[in-house]
Order: structure tokens, then sequence, then C-alpha cells
């Protein structure tokens, strides 16, 4: 791609995803409440799932292309940016708040999917029935979140909307929303990586961190709006979601595509991602929250992430 025409496409794609972004979190929030469940669970189904779609798109095809160092790179390399680089900006923000929920059931869920994933270290590559093992994880991830959501509307109150109660235009916004954020997440990876390839970046490298920022920007931004809007749940949950969804789905499936040998710049970011997994517990166990001081932490965490993939 020339530069000539990635820096229009750069410029369109930023735009796509502030819009897509505002149109989805406002029809997000207001599906969970016709709905009857909590926005959290939207959070961490379908926001997560849709904000996924780069990553899915990316690694699957990575996969079948047998270029494996790019598909293992971009999942890891995205949970890595999302815990780090978006929850650190989210909470520079505002202080990102956090409900018990996420902290009793998602988190606990993302360590234990992390830790899973570091296990693969000891046999040095992903193979089929390791793959089968994540999604077999993911499909009762999901049965329990749809059992969560069934609780969920039995227990909540009759609902009163008002006037604005059209269940299709919320909808019609979130469809939108999705459009938006993962095409101008395309043009931004296509503009990105064209760059990168120009500068005799290695493979790997690319996939970690360029290639796993411009898959993450459809996360990034749902959470920034959701941040500014005071939409904490929606930061949160969509992050954490995203994770889940990007270890056991796609490195699964990816896996059972082909086998996916782990590198030495793989082995260290699956254990660095391993121990953010831990670090975050307790600074969202105290007071619920991420304060302005943590989030400028977890980009300081991100700034020495990034000094090792490229200068060390």
């Amino acid at each position: 791609m020339d530069i000539i025409i990635a820096v229009p496409l750069f410029i369109l794609g930023i735009a796509l995803l502030y819009k897509g972004a505002d149109f989805l979190v406002d029809g997000s929030a207001k599906t969970a409440l016709y709905l009857g469940v909590s926005k959290i669970t939207i959070a961490v189904t379908i926001i997560a799932y849709g904000t996924s779609a780069p990553e899915a798109g990316t690694s699957i095809i990575a996969a079948l292309q047998s270029q494996q160092g790019i598909s293992l790179g971009t999942i890891v390399g995205s949970c890595i940016t999302n815990f780090l680089l978006i929850l650190g900006l989210c909470s520079i923000i505002s202080s990102v708040e956090t409900h018990r929920r996420i902290i009793k059931r998602e988190m606990p869920m993302m360590l234990g999917v992390s830790a899973l994933l570091a296990a693969t270290i000891l046999v040095g590559r992903i193979t089929w029935p390791v793959g089968v093992i994540f999604l077999v994880s993911f499909v009762a991830y999901i049965i329990y979140i749809l059992k969560v959501a069934s609780k969920e509307r039995k227990n909540s109150i009759e609902l009163n909307l008002g006037k604005d109660n059209n269940i299709k235009k919320y909808v019609s916004l979130v469809v939108l929303g999705l459009l938006g954020v993962i095409i101008g997440a395309k043009l931004l990876v296509d503009s990105s990586v064209a760059i990168a390839q120009a500068l005799s970046v290695p493979t790997v490298v690319i996939a970690l961190s360029v290639v796993s920022i411009g898959t993450s920007l459809p996360e990034l931004a749902v959470s920034l709006l959701s941040a500014k809007k005071k939409e904490f749940d929606i930061s949160v949950g969509n992050v954490v979601g995203s994770n889940i969804f990007n270890i056991l789905f796609i490195i699964g499936l990816s896996s059972i595509i082909i086998p996916i040998p782990i590198d030495v710049k793989s082995l260290f970011s699956i254990l660095f991602m391993l121990v953010i997994s831990i670090i975050l517990i307790p600074i969202l166990y105290t007071g619920y929250k991420i304060t302005k001081i943590e989030g400028f932490l977890l980009l300081g965490l991100y700034g020495f992430y990034l000094y090792y993939l490229y200068l060390m």
C-alpha cells in the first residue's frame, strides 16, 4: 500500500472507529436495559465478541496461510494491549469504577484462561488437542453466561423506558456501531502494517505490536467512549470479555487449523500477560476501581513491553 493512499485511509479509519464506538456504546446500554440484563453481561459477550472480530479474522487467516507467528502474536499482543493500554487510558480519562461481579466472576476466569495458555509453554507449541480443550472451555463459558443472563431477566423488575423503547433502533445502533469499528480498524491495520513492513520490522514483532494494537482499536474506541460516558461496566467488561474470547476461541480454532509454535518473544509475552492478570485483581479489588495513578502504572508497563519487543 502506498503512503499517499495509507494516510487518508488512516484518517477515515479513525473517524469510523469513533462514530462506530459511539453508536455501539449507546445501543448496547439501551439494549441491556430493554432486555433486562446487566450491561456487564452485554459487554462481555455481544460487545466483546464484536470488537474482537478483527483479531479473529487476522489470526484465523494467518493460520490458514501457515503464518503461525502472526496468529499467536496478534492474540497475545492484543490481550496485553487491552489490559495495559486500554484500561490505562480509560482510567486516566476518568477513574474506572468496576462492579463486584467483574472481580468475582470475569477476572478469576481471565486468570484461569491466562494460566491455561501459559501451561502450553511446557510443551513448546499449541497443538489441536489443546485447541479442542480451549474451544470446549469457551462453550462452557458461554453456557454459564447464558444462565446468568436468564437469571438476570427473571430477577429484573418491570422495565420502563418511556416513549423511547424501540428495540429495533437499539439493535440497529449496535449493528452499525460494530460495522463502523470493524471497518475502521481494518483500514488502520492495513496502513500500519504497510508502514511497518517498509521499515523491515520482523513479522512476529509486527504481530505483537502493530497488528495487535490495530486489531485492538475497536476495544480501545468502545472502552474510551464508555469511560467518557461513565459506562464503566462496558469499559471493563469489553476488555475482559474480549481477552477470554481471544484466547479460548481464536487461539483454540487457529491451533486446530495448524500447530502453533511458541518462540522466545511469544513465550515472554504469554508469561507477561499472566503476570498482568494477577496484578489487575488486587488493583480492581482496592476500592473497586482503577485510579489515575494505577492507570499511569499500566501505561508504564505497556511502555516496558514495547521496549522489550523492539530494543531488547
